[in-house]
């Protein structure tokens, strides 16, 4: 069962506010601002979400991948180091405006430095080089806002209130129109591994969310010759599609690496088979959580 998680309310999210975490989190909280909680980064909203001297704290969000940027390869390590599990998703439009302090006049040539996350500044690498500014990684888009100074932009989501503020010297600069952002909402949870004696009851947890999207992760005890082929082929022969694959190295460990895979499939009979088939084959398993799929 999910630890604890009658005893909280309260959604960790990384903040300041302002960000596209945050309008995630809000949505995920039922539009309640007084349930959200900022964190300094992706790590602490999953300490929040498993510290017992946090109690309010049930859940947490955290960006998992972008349509234009790719898989946030943290999220991953994060949903495989903690006993943390997806319980939902949201799917969010990007567009990022670039901000200045509004002291400064619009002349581009006083600007030398842009501030984002990373994930925005390679959403906005266009902008970036039509000015032929120095890219600042910032721990959050919101961040960057709050910490500009004369000679720089930040990139930051369009039309948030929290940068009233501040002057919009130029929007839509992302590279690409359509952008979207996935993001999961997790909560604490014992590891739900797979072995030849898992049953249904023992995914209950995530079966009564009746997700149409699992995310698992595979990980060969051994690296050896046809290793992923044998597990697509399982997958394949158990007719499940596979929406999305990321390997991530296994720490510290050379040549060994971890396969997360989304499948498009619910908890039911015929999944169990095939994930139980794949652990036969000198893997091991753990799904890491569900949801239904928000784009349906």
């Amino acid at each position: 069962m999910l630890n604890k998680s009658t005893q909280k309310s309260q959604v960790a999210y990384l903040g300041p506010s302002g960000s596209f975490s945050s309008v995630a989190a809000l949505k995920m909280a039922g539009n309640d601002k007084n349930l959200l909680k900022p964190q300094k980064n992706s790590l602490a909203v999953v300490y929040s979400v498993l510290d017992d001297k946090m109690p309010l704290i049930s859940s947490g969000v955290l960006p998992i991948e972008n349509n234009v940027a790719g898989f946030v390869c943290e999220t991953f390590d994060l949903l495989l180091e903690n006993d943390i599990l997806i319980v939902d998703s949201i799917h969010l439009p990007i567009s990022f405006t670039a901000y200045c302090l509004p002291s400064v006049d619009n002349s581009s040539t006083k600007f030398r430095v842009v501030r984002a996350h990373p994930h925005a500044l390679s959403q906005c690498s266009k902008f970036i080089q039509q000015y032929n500014l120095v890219p600042l990684a910032a721990l959050s888009n919101s961040q960057a806002v709050f910490d500009l100074d004369d000679e720089s932009f930040a990139l930051a989501p369009t039309q948030s209130p929290e940068f009233d503020n501040y002057k919009s010297f130029e929007h839509d600069v992302q590279d690409y129109l359509n952008g979207k952002t996935q993001f999961v909402k997790i909560v604490e949870s014992k590891p739900l591994m797979i072995t030849s004696t898992t049953t249904l009851d023992d995914l209950q947890v995530l079966g009564q969310l009746k997700p149409d999207r699992v995310v698992i992760v595979i990980t060969p005890k051994i690296n050896r010759v046809g290793a992923l082929y044998e597990i697509l082929l399982e997958l394949y022969n158990g007719l499940i599609n596979i929406n999305s694959l990321i390997s991530r190295p296994i720490k510290g460990v050379d040549d060994l690496y971890s396969f997360f895979l989304t499948l498009e499939t619910s908890i039911d009979c015929n999944l169990l088979k095939v994930l139980k088939a794949i652990e036969n084959t000198s893997n091991s398993i753990r799904i890491l959580g569900g949801y239904v799929d928000s784009k349906n």
